[in-house]
């Protein structure tokens, strides 16, 4: 994409379109420009990254554009951007997560000022209290921010400045937590901790956990408070009802 002058104002033409991608399979060509995305007017490239960059890869857009005067509207599938990072946290060294509400991070780049300031993956977000969606609408804003942060019953302020993102991350493996399991991405447990409450309930590593009555996969902490636990063992499933507390509890 790049942006055009016309008497009538700046526009958004399309400058080239990837073969396979989302944008050649609904059939936007070369000289179309961007008239709408989700029923919203297109004038610049920040109004599509405003849109975009909050969205993964894999979601659909409503795309309206315009080719000699005749105007298209079709869902188009974002597929991930080559070179470019993601979401637009990682130009502040982190990736994020949002689980029931609360913003987590997931990575931070190894050599990245958040790094150095302290951030780990599995640190929670406190501020700004935002959702996902509206922290990243605000960091596309913003060339520095403060974060207020959590980890366990620690917190502090960090103030973070946009940079290149890293080519290098600190990724967590899973959930550690109180209830002491280590878990990969799927859930599968990887360890469990001497004298823990999965000790206790007899959860053993290869074991699959889940969370809550739907089974869902679970988050990089376990919220605390009363929770329900699947425990899948091949083809035997067992359910659990446990309570979890803060460390100062």
């Amino acid at each position: 994409l790049k942006e055009d002058f016309t008497p009538y104002g700046k526009r958004v033409v399309v400058e080239e379109v990837q073969k396979g991608s989302g944008a050649a399979l609904a059939g936007i060509q070369k000289g179309d420009w961007i008239s709408h995305i989700e029923g919203k007017e297109i004038r610049s490239l920040k109004d599509v990254d405003k849109i975009l960059l909050g969205l993964p890869a894999g979601s659909s857009v409503e795309l309206g554009w315009v080719r000699q005067k005749k105007r298209y509207i079709q869902l188009v599938l974002l597929r991930a951007r080559r070179n470019l990072p993601p979401y637009p946290e990682a130009y502040f060294g982190l990736k994020l997560k949002e689980f029931q509400g609360k913003v987590f991070v997931t990575g931070v780049g190894k050599s990245s000022l958040a790094r150095q300031k302290g951030i780990l993956p599995g640190d929670q977000i406190l501020s700004p209290s935002l959702s996902l969606f509206k922290l990243r609408q605000l960091l596309l804003s913003q060339s520095q921010i403060t974060l207020v942060v959590k980890r366990d019953i620690w917190m502090g302020r960090v103030h973070l400045e946009k940079d290149t993102p890293p080519v290098e991350w600190e990724e967590s493996p899973g959930t550690l937590n109180h209830f002491g399991v280590l878990l990969s991405p799927k859930g599968q447990v990887l360890s469990v901790q001497p004298n823990s409450l999965a000790e206790h309930y007899q959860i053993k590593k290869g074991d699959f956990l889940y969370l809550g009555e739907n089974k869902q996969t679970l988050p990089l902490f376990l919220p605390r408070g009363e929770v329900i636990l699947w425990i899948q063992r091949g083809s035997f499933w067992r359910k659990i009802r446990l309570v979890l507390l803060d460390s100062k509890e």
